[in-house]
């Protein structure tokens, strides 16, 4: 959410260097998606209601097909199907404004989407909510929650099944990075990353910290970088900036740590009114095998992306199950009568 939106009006356009990877790339990552962007039907019948309760029922799959969705009034709590290991990652970002007060949309966004991977914004959580209030049991939840105040907060959730450790990097921002372990790839590091309003000129110093932080080592890490960045003065499918943009100089600063750290930022449609808020970048376009804009549970859309790497999983310990039909019965009566 901007917390101070920006106004345009001047008539000259500013431009920027261009990323090193270039602007045709960035399109070229966005054409996976078959719907820019992703809306609700019109009809009346498929809108969500908070007040009701009710909420939508869409696969992710089937927003290509544009099939009618399905209402569900009282959805059930979501619990993951083994990953299977021949798809994509999957990737949500998405604007909660509060999760706990929306529980039937999330629960149903888990089912729609099937998610590996979840990056939450302003989940507006604290120390007196707790992991199982948010429904998600199935997932390996790590949060770096909002001091103070009853708003902001980032959140990453990895599916139990998949490898995950939090990465310990301080930092007065309110970001949070989270390693998962990859088969025949590079462990990938990803990031929740929260800018509260466009004229914050923080943020993006201290996720440029920890981005050095990591970098540290001489081996190159993989990195995906997610969040809402309120940015709403670029234009990123030809990386111009839009006329009489606000606090342009942070707008500058972000896309020169994009080029720095050789990260490609793919989403190029709107996620809240006209404004592509909701970002995801990382040095590996060429493993991204769809970006979609779908949605959202607040006034902001969600960023749906796919990238084709294969997680490492866990061993899932074989349960135990008892044979009852070897069993000695006879010799167990026997014994309960000299008992």
């Amino acid at each position: 959410m901007v917390e101070n939106d920006s106004k345009v009006g001047s008539s000259s356009n500013l431009s920027v260097k261009p990323n090193s990877k270039g602007p045709a790339q960035i399109a070229a990552v966005n054409n996976y998606s078959t719907t820019s962007p992703a809306m609700l039907p019109t009809d009346e019948t498929a809108t969500h209601s908070e007040s009701t309760g009710s909420s939508l029922e869409l696969s992710i799959d089937s927003l290509d097909d544009q099939k009618q969705p399905i209402h569900q009034s009282s959805p059930t709590k979501f619990k993951p199907a083994a990953v299977k290991s021949g798809r994509s990652l999957r990737f949500i970002n998405v604007n909660c404004q509060s999760l706990t007060g929306k529980k039937g949309a999330w629960i149903n966004l888990l089912h729609t989407t099937k998610p590996d991977v979840i990056i939450a914004t302003e989940t507006w959580l604290n120390s007196t909510i707790g992991n199982a209030e948010l429904e998600c049991d199935s997932y390996n939840i790590y949060r770096r929650d909002r001091k103070s105040g009853n708003h902001g907060g980032v959140m990453i959730a990895v599916n139990s099944a998949i490898t995950s450790t939090e990465v310990e990097i301080k930092s007065e921002a309110e970001i949070l990075w989270v390693k998962i372990q990859c088969v025949g790839h590079r462990d990938i590091y990803v990031a929740a990353c929260y800018r509260p309003n466009i004229a914050d000129k923080t943020s993006t110093a201290h996720l440029r910290k920890t981005i050095d932080t990591l970098s540290t080592s001489k081996r190159p890490k993989s990195l995906v970088v997610g969040g809402d960045f309120n940015l709403p003065g670029w234009n990123w499918s030809d990386l111009t900036m839009k006329p009489g943009t606000q606090y342009a100089s942070n707008h500058t600063e972000f896309r020169d740590l994009l080029d720095d750290f050789g990260l490609t930022q793919c989403v190029i449609d709107p996620t809240r009114g006209p404004n592509t808020l909701d970002l995801i970048a990382t040095n590996l376009p060429e493993q991204i095998s769809r970006v979609k804009v779908i949605p959202g549970i607040s006034d902001h859309e969600i960023v749906f992306m796919e990238l084709a790497v294969r997680p490492n999983y866990r061993k899932q310990p074989r349960p135990m199950v008892w044979l009852y039909n070897k069993a000695d019965w006879t010799g167990m009566a026997e014994y309960q009568h000299t008992v």
